[in-house]
């Protein structure tokens, strides 16, 4: 069954992006979302609340319904933001929960985006 879902958080500015690196199966119908938010290095713009949004698509392999946890790695501001994300400092963090996932294919809208133009 395919799972798509849309990962958005504010930002303090326009410049920041966010990017799924990884999805992981890590129960029968659980799941683990890795996302990093990143921006230019000498990138100026105003201090305006704004919206940064990574869509992603896997497989569902499961047979009952699919939850996912969404980490985002890379914030740097100090207020809060969606409670349904997980804030971390370093993917180091989910070492644990890791151990016996399994790897699973996705795509972004981008590449999806991509793929159907050719």
């Amino acid at each position: 069954m395919p799972i798509r879902e849309t990962i958005k958080v504010q930002t303090p500015n326009p410049t920041w992006s966010i990017k799924t690196e990884s999805v992981y199966r890590v129960g029968e119908n659980e799941y683990i979302c890795l996302h990093r938010l990143s921006r230019p290095k000498d990138a100026m713009a105003a201090q305006v609340i704004s919206e940064a949004a990574a869509p992603v698509s896997f497989v569902h392999l499961g047979k009952g319904e699919a939850q996912t946890r969404h980490y985002v790695v890379g914030k740097t501001w100090n207020w809060d933001n969606n409670p349904e994300i997980n804030f971390i400092e370093s993917a180091e963090e989910l070492k644990d929960a890791l151990a016996e996932a399994q790897s699973v294919a996705f795509t972004t809208a981008t590449e999806v985006e991509a793929n159907s133009a050719e």
